[in-house]
């Protein structure tokens, strides 16, 4: 687990660098008002070291995540997304002898693997109560279904275990995969769906425990499915775009892209809303945001004007192509407005006063652009 979590941390980190370096600036998908606006949910800083999160799990009302602090220590949180300010408490953690390999949720327990003692645990989410489901499953990535836990296991094979029975020693093969870099698995019915990072695809198993490839991409870290619809992240080669799609798991429709600006290492879609991460300098934040306006807002995309955005220097963004003078706000991710003015044709917009980061720049209600300032 120590090796995984270190991988995932250097691909946070990395995009983390490409984000912050990034001068080009892209017409967002994002239509920005207050009905539709990404909201920020928490905040993890971890000062000079970092915090690191990963795992978004949602169940009912509860998101859940793990949380890696600056000295290591690694927690599983959840936080009620039906609060306006939700407060993180603390569900469970690595106490275990070996490393947290990952963790699962249902309505009445919370499961966890470890790796090195090969251990899968459950804890009952009311009485606090702890019992092994199995002593003899080393298990990488795990997912719950019925009476089982189905995992990934060192050799990318994927098992599963009974986690009623008394038996802390049985597992059954359910498929060899032949590859690697398999996780995230995920139930659409009956049917479990993984993502294989090597071949760069999304795959399921199907009742017939044949492997069937879904969606195929360029550079991958997440997934989910919500209701009938399967979201994905691809990210192109130089690590410079990355894009939110969503597949029709019903007509197997061509993928649609929801936004070609969307940057996120873990993603849950629940009731139709996406909860996802950003990494955010030292730490990570997570936010919520409707599918429904990611979708409607690809009906609005193709009419964004012709208005382009440059750099001047780095306290003034110039907008070419501008017609007519229009009203201007500067939102930050969460949709909290910091500027607002009036900008004319070859005007200048002067971002002093803002601090370095990822902004929202929206003209006369209608085009929303997002750039970075160094």
């Amino acid at each position: 687990m120590e090796l995984i979590q270190k991988s995932n941390e250097a691909s946070h980190n990395k995009l983390t660098r490409v984000l912050c370096f990034k001068l080009i600036l892209i017409p967002s998908l994002f239509q920005v008002n207050a009905q539709n606006a990404p909201r920020l949910l928490i905040n993890h800083f971890g000062g000079a070291g970092g915090a690191s999160a990963y795992n978004l799990r949602i169940n009912q009302s509860s998101l859940f995540h793990d949380v890696i602090d600056t000295y290591y220590n690694s927690y599983i949180l959840k936080i009620n997304v039906d609060e306006q300010n939700p407060t993180p408490i603390n569900v469970a953690s690595s106490s275990n002898d070996g490393f947290l390999g990952n963790y699962e949720v249902n309505n009445n327990y919370i499961f966890q693997s470890f790796i090195g003692s090969n251990e899968i645990i459950k804890k009952d989410r009311i009485t606090g109560n702890i019992s092994n489901v199995c002593l003899s499953c080393e298990a990488k990535w795990i997912r719950q279904h019925g009476d089982y836990i189905y995992y990934v296991n060192e050799n990318e094979d994927i098992y599963r275990t009974n986690f009623i029975d008394s038996d802390l020693n049985d597992k059954e093969l359910v498929v060899n995969i032949a590859s690697s870099g398999i996780k995230l698995l995920t139930f659409y019915g009956d049917e479990l769906f993984f993502l294989d990072n090597a071949n760069k695809k999304i795959s399921k198993i199907n009742a017939s425990n044949n492997i069937v490839d879904i969606v195929s991409f360029t550079n991958n870290g997440t997934f989910t499915i919500d209701g009938d619809f399967l979201y994905y992240i691809d990210i192109n080669d130089d690590y410079s775009e990355s894009s939110l799609l969503k597949f029709d798991l019903i007509n197997y429709d061509t993928p649609i892209v929801l936004s070609s600006d969307f940057w996120s290492s873990s993603i849950v879609a629940k009731d139709d809303y996406l909860y996802y991460m950003v990494g955010a300098g030292t730490g990570i934040s997570i936010y919520e945001i409707s599918l429904e306006s990611l979708t409607l807002s690809i009906e609005t995309h193709n009419n964004i004007s012709d208005v382009q955005i440059e750099y001047t220097t780095t306290n003034y963004i110039k907008l070419i192509n501008l017609k007519t003078s229009k009203d201007y706000l500067i939102y930050d991710l969460s949709g909290r407005e910091v500027l607002s003015g009036i900008v004319f044709p070859d005007g200048k917009i002067d971002i002093s006063k803002i601090s370095s980061g990822l902004w929202v720049l929206k003209l006369d209600n209608s085009s929303a652009f997002k750039f970075i300032k160094k």
